[in-house]
């Protein structure tokens, strides 16, 4: 369509269908017996013409009034008594009245073509299905099997009607008609001819106004979706500047929409990453297909924070912009991170030597692995002024504890966050050290040394006081939120059972039960860390939470069934409950759409599989957890995604999943269709055993729903 909103799309256009006029009116006109007949038609003529051209500069929005005008015009020059404009459903199952015009005196009471279905008028649906001309002289002569259409017309007053198709590109649009309530009228051939030529105008209008209401529409979607994707979204373009960016910006990067229109993309990222990120960009616009789009970025934010992004890049077709959509994983890195801390040291507690070789191993565990600048444990010495030792440190430490003078007696104010801890038996923390007043006489050396946030947490060993301290120095201001604080403790109380067990040496049985309870600790954590994705989904999108509940359960009992043991089929329960995590990263717009996707929406969605991937191969779950996910829509035959694996390349948890995900996802209802039923699913899977899915695998999942009664929670 043009800029100027015409009907027709080029000059060529508008002449094609000038000229189809042209001959239409030749043909009707054709055959005029008298000279006075002859100026009626030239009148006709110029009416049409003027109609034409009407619509060729009429805007969409003024499409409806434009018909009804023309309606009136046609109806008044040919003295009809009636004329309207009728609409076929998108199924093609009913007729709406949607334009009308009336002859003064001419009541709308009852008008048959108000609302016609395929059960009020069969005869008159029938016809329209085959695009037919409908022609009524006399509806009293209708023929028998006409008897509905028939009663309607006569109750309606009416006693010849004329009905023509609109029809755009062999797409049937709706009827355009003559009726007559007064006499009965034999209609002319040109009368057809005449509501010919209209419906031909009609048409594009018509098929013009639905495309710019379609376009408006998917503006609309499209914009709902970026504005509320959940995630953060930009529109950079050739040269990396930011065209425009969705609201969650500003709680994640600080920055207003003024601040960020015209923008350098580049400008938010680190010195160090900015030269391979710009080497991807130009790559890409010259249409290279091996570069990534998903990727890890550190952006800085107002403040100048830096914040780890999950970053994804998309070219928009047909331009050279693109769309960066950022996922925050900054503190959930952090947790990650923390929790790998406290697996580590759990194992470390098995095997310890001594006291003094389990500080010193759990220092660099939390500084290696946690990522943290400076972590040290410190001891109250037996003085009489208890001073404060430190006994193990790890990371960078240059002089920081030679400087330490903490007493933890007395009524002199302490001088750190340390002893403070020790005095009230609970965690201290500083959020940032460069305005903390706890810093006053030492922010200078403390910042020097990149110490921007601290937390103190005591080792409670004896029942009344506080023998020792763990603290943890960060590079990043503002850390240190409650689920961190909350793993840290985990760990400090790690750390108390590990020095008692080691001071008291109790008994073994009681050792061994206390072990085994530290250990069911890691791994309730790593429980409550599926827990927690699992809730992150469910936020995100219901139906993919509970999905993945469901396809835990059957997943578990098909490895039951296989005979594998207690911890792989427990592996398999944690891997199916959140197989689908890297949906998260997919607009919940695209999960819950109820119609077809396209081609586009559908590759974003396989993402999911890498991204949730990416999400777990972090965290050390004792089983392949990030592989299951990574491979769970893999086929045996190789023609799954994302790695094209075939056979036993494909991990025995990923297979199991594979069919417990297709019969789950068949059995359910979706916003996009209802629910298939089991029966269907298992057809499903045994048709496709050896193709798709491993045939043991399908054979003790059918066992189960056949032979055991298996159903879904």
């Amino acid at each position: 369509m043009n800029k100027n909103s015409k009907i027709l799309e080029s000059e060529e256009q508008e002449k094609e269908l000038f000229a189809e006029l042209i001959d239409k009116y030749f043909y009707c006109s054709f055959g005029c017996s008298t000279e006075g007949e002859m100026k009626v038609r030239e009148k006709e003529w110029k009416l049409l013409i003027e109609i034409f051209y009407s619509f060729t500069k009429v805007i969409p929005e003024k499409i409806d009034e434009l018909i009804t005008f023309t309606l009136k015009q046609i109806g008044e020059f040919e003295t009809i008594d009636r004329c309207c404009v009728i609409r076929v459903s998108k199924d093609g199952s009913a007729m709406r009245n949607t334009h009308i015009w009336r002859k003064a005196g001419i009541s709308d009471d009852f008008f048959f073509l108000w609302s016609i279905t395929n059960d009020s008028a069969p005869w008159w649906m029938a016809k329209v299905r085959n695009l037919d001309i409908i022609n009524i002289p006399s509806v009293a002569n209708l023929p028998p099997e006409a008897q509905k259409e028939k009663d309607a017309l006569q109750a309606g007053g009416i006693k010849s009607i004329l009905v023509v198709p609109i029809i755009y590109e062999k797409k049937l649009l709706g009827y355009l008609g003559f009726d007559s309530l007064n006499v009965e009228k034999p209609w002319s051939e040109h009368s057809q001819y005449l509501l010919n030529v209209l419906a031909d105008i009609f048409s594009g209008a018509l098929n013009r106004k639905e495309q710019a209401l379609a376009l408006k529409e998917s503006e609309s979607y499209y914009q709902s979706i970026f504005e509320n994707t959940g995630t953060v979204m930009f529109i950079v373009n050739e040269d990396l500047k930011m065209l425009k960016s969705n609201r969650n910006r500003e709680g994640i990067f600080g920055f207003t929409i003024k601040e960020v229109e015209n923008k350098k993309w580049m400008e938010l990222l680190p010195e160090n990453e900015k030269e391979l990120i710009k080497g991807y960009h130009t790559l890409r616009m010259t249409g290279a297909t091996q570069i990534p789009n998903k990727y890890i970025t550190h952006i800085k934010n107002k403040s100048g924070k830096i914040r780890e992004c999950l970053n994804t890049v998309e070219l928009i077709t047909g331009t050279k912009n693109s769309v960066i959509s950022l996922v925050d994983i900054t503190q959930y890195n952090r947790l990650s991170k923390a929790l790998k801390a406290i697996s580590a040291i759990n194992a470390l507690q098995l095997h310890a030597r001594d006291e003094q070789s389990l500080l010193e191993e759990v220092c660099h565990k939390i500084a290696d692995l946690g990522g943290y600048r400076f972590v040290w444990v410190g001891c109250v010495d037996k003085n009489p002024e208890q001073t404060m030792l430190p006994v193990a440190c790890a990371g960078y430490e240059e002089g920081n504890l030679s400087t330490l003078n903490v007493v933890c007696i007395g009524t002199e104010p302490f001088l750190n966050l340390a002893g403070e801890a020790i005095k009230t038996r609970r965690p201290v923390i500083c959020h940032t050290t460069a305005t903390d007043p706890w810093f006053t006489l030492c922010r200078e050396e403390e910042l020097r040394r990149g110490y921007k946030a601290v937390i103190a947490i005591p080792l409670c060993i004896e029942e009344k006081s506080a023998a020792g301290v763990l603290v943890i120095c960060s590079e990043d201001e503002a850390v240190f939120d409650t689920d961190e604080v909350r793993l840290l403790r985990e760990m400090a109380d790690d750390l108390v059972f590990g020095i008692k067990y080691l001071r008291t040496k109790v008994a073994e049985d009681m050792n061994a039960k206390k072990l085994k309870t530290s250990l069911e600790n890691m791994r309730k954590l790593l429980f409550e860390t599926v827990d927690t994705l699992t809730i992150l989904t469910e936020e995100r999108d219901p139906y993919t939470a509970g999905h993945q509940k469901k396809v835990a359960f059957l997943a578990a009992e098909i490895a039951k069934e296989m005979g594998l043991s207690a911890i792989q089929i427990e592996g398999v329960a944690i891997a199916g409950s959140v197989h689908d995590i890297g949906k998260i990263a997919i607009p919940s717009e695209i999960l819950s759409k109820p119609g077809k996707i396209s081609k586009i929406e559908f590759e974003l969605i396989k993402t999911h599989s890498k991204v949730g991937y990416d999400i777990i191969k972090n965290i050390e779950f004792p089983w392949p957890v990030a592989d299951i996910i990574l491979q769970h829509h893999e086929r045996i035959d190789g023609s799954g995604y994302p790695q094209g694996l075939k056979g036993e390349a494909i991990c025995l948890g990923a297979r199991i999943i594979a069919v417990a995900d297709v019969v789950e996802a068949m059995s359910s209802y979706r916003p996009y269709r209802a629910a298939l039923g089991v029966e269907k699913a298992l057809e499903e899977i045994e048709r496709m055993k050896n193709k798709d899915f491993d045939p043991k695998v399908v054979d003790a999942c059918l066992n189960l729903f056949k032979n055991k009664g298996f159903v879904f929670p």
